[in-house]
């Protein structure tokens, strides 16, 4: 027997089963029981940037196909910075022990590494998630397979520069001929017309397109060109080479203007020989940041809260005792650890009863180690300990929300970056849900980033989660949980 076949016989049996919470996949565990709350939940990242078909369509894809067919997309795309296709594949059976409802394989040749994860349901509705790594050429991408038709989407793709041969020295040398061009490609943080406040530091990253035929290195310079510096020094070398064809994140570090008012500030490329060049066919246009700077702390005037924790001790608090995820009391801070990177959502409910319109808020803290898709944040208007609404950060700056009713998970905002929200080690961020009616709001160190609708949960109860996807031993801590409850 196949060992799809085998999980999906044992997802229905334990579906099956009264005694729902053994299986983890409906209900809560009984509050005179263990106090644990956990339920895995499908990994999804970055919001999908295309989505191609990679040839015809394939009948019910498995691991290895699925794999396949992101490797035809990879090599379509990025031709020999992406795995190599005809090679051995070592796969490696990842699922955690006692996991009911999703599956994980690990895939290996040589550098490469390719994770696949996948809830166990039936074949025509099935979503492989897969993310593809070499860490030595400094290769991520993270993407879908639909087991019905083999269609790829990409979701997020960190492409290194291709290296450019030294060239031999020759007696004479010959003038260079290339040319210098871009192509914008996207926002990756502060979309224009984000809010700050008066003298609030930000990072502004552009996603450029090398178009032209130069090599992009180090000797090049991000060059303001006009607007407003807000504090930017003149000129910025470049941190590394971008070879014609490549992609490349490159920021300035600026501050926002004391005076309220929109504001723009310009820039361009500048080449070894000095020449500005910029978009367009002529190369004259800048990419640039627009902010508009506001008086006060927004919104979010709540006053006290109806209810508050500083998290002294665990009371008000079921906590995850699991075989990759563990929450503990540590210095009057509650301690999330998720023990093995690319482990799923694991979340542990609270004791609080059941909220229905309130402004839920959580101060956490990142540890030590705390990279990529990483992740925290909240489960809201849990009706039973394996559904609701998870709301969460990661740690190189993104947000996204999706609900889970136990077996499918929906993205309602997929993983966005935001300037509000500060990425990496040992950094707090005040995370915000606001819940009323079919409205729901997400805010980011009081400052709002989204606003969405969706009526599926209407009242539950509430709970932190951790999430690894890049670190062993992640730690997540949580210094403090407050709501206030909405008239």
């Amino acid at each position: 027997m196949s060992r799809k076949i085998y999980l999906t016989i044992a997802g229905l049996l334990c579906l099956g089963v009264l005694a729902l919470s053994a299986c983890g996949l409906l209900g809560g565990p009984a509050e005179t029981a263990a106090p644990t709350t956990a339920a895995p939940v499908v990994e999804s990242p970055v919001p999908p940037i295309q989505e191609t078909p990679t040839g015809p369509p394939l009948s019910f894809l498995d691991a290895a196909g699925a794999r396949e067919a992101a490797i035809a997309y990879l090599r379509a795309r990025y031709m020999d910075q992406a795995p190599p296709a005809g090679v051995a594949w070592t796969e490696e059976d990842t699922t955690p022990q006692n996991l009911v409802g999703s599956a994980s394989l690990r895939y290996t040749s040589g550098d490469w590494v390719i994770d696949v994860q996948y809830p166990v349901v039936a074949p025509e509705n099935l979503v492989y998630n897969l993310d593809v790594k070499n860490q030595v050429a400094g290769f991520l991408w993270t993407g879908t397979v639909k087991a019905t038709d083999g269609v790829v989407s990409e979701l997020s793709a960190v492409i290194p520069a291709q290296v450019t041969p030294t060239p031999t020295a020759t007696p004479t040398p010959t003038p260079q001929t290339c040319s210098d061009e871009m192509d914008f490609v996207r926002d990756v943080t502060i979309p224009d017309g984000t809010q700050l406040q008066p003298d609030e530091p930000f990072v502004k990253t552009w996603r450029l397109r090398n178009t032209g035929t130069c090599t992009w290195t180090v000797d090049y310079k991000l060059a303001f060109s006009g607007g407003e510096a807000m504090g930017a020094s003149q000129e910025i070398p470049l941190p590394f080479p971008v070879t014609p064809g490549s992609e490349a994140n490159l920021s300035v570090n600026l501050i926002a203007p004391t005076t309220p008012g929109e504001y723009r500030s310009e820039w361009k490329l500048r080449n070894p020989s000095g020449a500005l060049f910029g978009l367009g066919d002529a190369g004259d246009r800048p990419f640039f940041v627009e902010i508009e700077v506001v008086q006060g702390e927004g919104e979010l005037q709540l006053g006290a809260p109806d209810w508050r924790d500083p998290l002294d001790d665990s009371r008000f608090w079921f906590l995850v005792n699991e075989e990759d995820t563990e929450f503990e009391i540590d210095d009057g801070m509650l301690k999330m650890t998720s023990r093995r990177a690319g482990s799923l959502d694991q979340w542990g409910l609270a004791t609080r009863p059941a909220l229905t319109d309130f402004y839920l808020e959580a101060t956490f803290i990142t540890g030590e180690e705390c990279s990529g898709l990483d992740r925290y944040g909240v489960l809201v208007r849990a009706p039973d300990s394996n559904s609701g609404y998870v709301y969460g950060f990661s740690c190189d700056g993104r947000y996204r929300i999706y609900k889970w009713d136990g077996e499918n998970y929906q993205a309602l905002q997929e993983w966005t970056s935001s300037g509000f929200i500060l990425a990496g080690p040992e950094q707090t961020n005040r995370l915000g849900i606001w819940l009323e009616g079919s409205t729901i709001r997400l805010y980011a160190n009081g400052r709002l980033l989204a606003e969405l609708e969706d009526r599926e949960f209407d009242e539950g109860r509430f709970g932190l989660f951790i999430g690894s996807a890049e670190t062993d031993n992640l730690e997540i801590f949580v210094d403090e949980v407050a709501y206030w409850l909405l008239d």
